[in-house]
């Protein structure tokens, strides 16, 4: 009979360890920790995913982006300046469900993107940068041994600005004060002078052409300058400046010819030099 209670009292010893537990959550114990995994499971957040639309200006030199989030309503739901693409692939933005826009730019690339939060968790939004300066730079070949190329674009637009269109649609819109951009200098290398590809505004709306000084200056002081007259430089456009050095010495008139989708080459008198080159 002894034997018998002594096993009784353990089973229910056994029971109770295995109940306590549960009563405890049931009592408020545990129910923090439920709250909030449901609270978890409801929160919504968004990170940004950066594409570049030009493979090739996945190099370009950027300093940080304005971000700016607008809900269905086109009140503010997230603003902040000077988030570099590591901030937008890491920060999680938290966000009500719905339809939101996102506007992403610097002085040089430009996205809006519309999105939806329709779960909670956090989900990626593809942001496809597009460029919306005009890239430069200048080719001299047949150069001078240590020959120096200095110049400077002369009527670039100082800046933009965002303006709403008559169909309520988002443009830029290219400022009329005129601000001249350096081209940082470049050295010959194997007969060819390359200069530093630029970003720069568009030729200012008020010019139909753009304006490039240029000098050489030669390894024994000597130099000679051109004034290049082109057609406009246009937001988004790629230009490339290809000269003999031998024709620095006068002024030079040239026009664009499309090489491919993406090049546009400053050539003389409208006819393509090497264009399989």
């Amino acid at each position: 009979m002894k034997f018998k209670s002594k096993y009784l009292y353990l089973i229910i010893f056994i029971v109770i360890l295995s109940v306590v537990p549960y009563i405890l959550i049931s009592c408020g114990g545990g129910s923090y920790n439920s709250d909030q995994e449901i609270h978890d499971q409801k929160a919504s957040y968004i990170t940004f995913a950066i594409v570049w639309n030009d493979p090739e200006d996945a190099d370009s030199p950027i300093t940080a982006f304005d971000v700016n989030i607008y809900d269905a309503n086109g009140n503010v739901a997230f603003s902040r300046k000077s988030m570099s693409t590591k901030d937008m692939a890491s920060t999680a933005i938290p966000l009500e469900r719905g339809s939101y826009s996102a506007s992403i730019n610097d002085a040089t690339f430009n996205a809006v993107v519309d999105f939806k939060v329709v779960n909670g968790g956090t989900q990626i939004v593809e942001v496809r940068l597009k460029r919306i300066a005009a890239r430069l730079s200048i080719v001299v070949e047949n150069a001078p041994s240590g020959a120096k190329l200095d110049a400077q674009v002369l009527n670039v637009s100082k800046g933009w600005s965002f303006a709403l269109g008559s169909d309520n649609r988002i443009a830029i819109k290219w400022s009329d004060v005129v601000t001249k951009v350096d081209i940082p200098s470049a050295t010959e290398v194997n007969g060819t002078i390359t200069s530093q590809t630029m970003y720069l505004m568009p030729t200012v709306p008020t010019d139909s052409q753009s304006y490039i000084q240029l000098y050489i200056t030669e390894s024994d002081g000597t130099r000679r300058g051109s004034l290049l007259t082109c057609d406009r430089m246009e937001s988004a456009g790629k230009y490339t400046v290809k000269l003999n050095y031998k024709d620095i010495h006068t002024p030079l008139t040239l026009s664009t010819v499309t090489i491919n989708q993406w090049e546009t080459l400053f050539v003389y008198n409208g006819e393509v030099l090497n264009p399989i080159n």
